[in-house]
């Protein structure tokens, strides 16, 4: 589904791809949200479709600071984060 998928997502990002650029306590504070976000989703499997919408929504409320922060400072391109689409390629004026 679409929860887990987005969890895999940013495990993936912040061990491997933003590893040498994320605090550690903001790596700890993704890691253990998408952690207790997994442990949910194997407890909940039964879950309705808004279920795992709202756990989405309570892991973003939490991550997306961080994830924010990181690529405001140059940390790293969120090419694999759906949340992160770079909605400004239509601001360029054509020549």
């Amino acid at each position: 589904n679409g929860l887990e998928g987005y969890l895999y997502s940013l495990k993936n990002n912040v061990e491997e791809k933003l590893e040498d650029k994320i605090e550690e306590d903001d790596k700890d504070t993704v890691l253990t949200a998408v952690q207790d976000a997994m442990d949910w989703l194997e407890d909940n499997q039964e879950a309705d479709k808004e279920d795992f919408e709202a756990k989405q929504k309570e892991v973003e409320k939490l991550v997306n600071p961080i994830m924010s922060k990181l690529y405001q400072s140059g940390g790293g391109s969120p090419d694999d984060d759906e949340d992160y689409e770079d909605d400004d390629e239509d601001d360029h004026d054509e020549l």
